[in-house]
């Protein structure tokens, strides 16, 4: 079985950005895995533990969503937690610009891939880049300080022109991911 997840990855630029506000956060003490920059990337689907055998078909199948689709700009903005600022497990960073076509993207491939018997997520769609996530308690409102003044928070807009079937490994120093499938924008 192969963990796995279909997500929009990020221009270096972008990544950048994230690892500096990144280090800021971890100035600040607070017991958080923080995720590698490199790694970071807006996940669409998460698919979990999928037969590998499956994967040619989800890339055929993303790529018939993709087919017809003309690229969008996004811009990662603001900062912010789940489940929120007063009960922090996930730091993340928002994304401003073409929400709607993201939204749009993201309910087709929900319903693209019911037929492979997976269940479309019952909670609401957030557009976000994990940041890290929190491991236990300590330092909670230095960490809630320290996002409220990240708030203002932006990098630089850009393009979207597709989207990846990553691999998910997990291990002691992290997850690491590879690509199984591209399915470039407008074919």
């Amino acid at each position: 079985m192969i963990r796995s997840f279909i997500a929009i990855d990020l221009p270096e630029s972008v990544r950048r950005d994230l690892a500096q506000l990144q280090e800021r956060l971890r100035r600040v003490g607070a017991p958080v895995s923080w995720g590698r920059p490199q790694g970071i990337h807006l996940t669409l689907k998460f698919l979990g533990d999928i037969d590998p055998d499956l994967v040619p078909a989800i890339g055929a199948e993303l790529r018939a969503i993709t087919v017809h689709q003309a690229p969008f700009r996004l811009q990662p903005k603001t900062c912010g937690a789940f489940p929120g600022l007063n009960q922090i497990r996930v730091p993340w960073v928002g994304l401003d610009g073409h929400l709607d076509t993201l939204k749009a993207l993201q309910e087709r491939i929900e319903t693209a891939l019911e037929h492979f018997g997976f269940p479309p997520e019952k909670r609401p769609f957030k557009a976000h880049l994990t940041l890290g996530r929190v491991k236990g308690p300590g330092r909670e409102r230095a960490l809630q300080g320290a996002l409220l003044d990240c708030r203002n928070f932006q990098s630089e807009a850009f393009d979207v022109t597709g989207l990846v079937l990553y691999r998910s490994e997990l291990s002691p120093h992290g997850a690491r991911y590879s690509a199984l499938e591209r399915a470039p924008f407008g074919g």
